[in-house]
Order: C-alpha cells, then sequence, then structure tokens
C-alpha cells in the first residue's frame, strides 16, 4: 500500500538522456577520443541514479510486451548515420 502512494514513472527523459549521451560520444568521437572513457564513467553514475529513482521514489511500472524500442529506434539510426559523417568532416578537416 505504501508503493502505491509514490509517483508513476516517466522513461521519456531516462530515453532522451541516454540517446543524447549516444549522440554526443558517436557525433564527436574523433574529435574528442577520450569523451568515451568519460562517458563510462556518467553512465555508471546514471546508473545508480536510476536505481534509487526505481527502488525509492517511484512505484513499479505496469509490465507491456513490446517488439521495439519504438521512435527511439528511429532516432539512434538518425545518430548512427550521421556521426559516420561528421565524424569523416573532421578527420578530413584536421588532416592536411
Amino acid at each position: 500500500m505504501k508503493e502505491l502512494e509514490l509517483g508513476e514513472i516517466e522513461l521519456f527523459d531516462d530515453y532522451l538522456e541516454m540517446i543524447m549521451t549516444y549522440g554526443y560520444i558517436t557525433l564527436f568521437a574523433s574529435a574528442f577520443p577520450f569523451g568515451s572513457t568519460i562517458t563510462c564513467l556518467f553512465i555508471f553514475i546514471e546508473i545508480r541514479s536510476d536505481i534509487f529513482k526505481f527502488e525509492k521514489t517511484a512505484r513499479r511500472p505496469f509490465a507491456t510486451k513490446t517488439h521495439d524500442i519504438g521512435t527511439w529506434q528511429f532516432a539512434l539510426n538518425a545518430l548512427t548515420y550521421g556521426s559516420i559523417f561528421t565524424n569523416l568532416i573532421l578527420c578530413c578537416f584536421a588532416s592536411d
């Protein structure tokens, strides 16, 4: 009964944060290679804060069966293909 008093989990912000992190790393990997290492630390901290949020401040989500992640898949594909071009441009611009 105590769990029913807690707020519902909103996953949109969590997805958006992870997509933005993926975008920063893939789009600018050739400009700042050490960024991947820093992002691993950031993701570790983010996982710990999400665990706290799920355990202490929100109620258990209602499980639904899905086959994919919806429009987030399109966003990931767009970032992936866009990162190919941005990294090629950065490499060509930086080389003499």
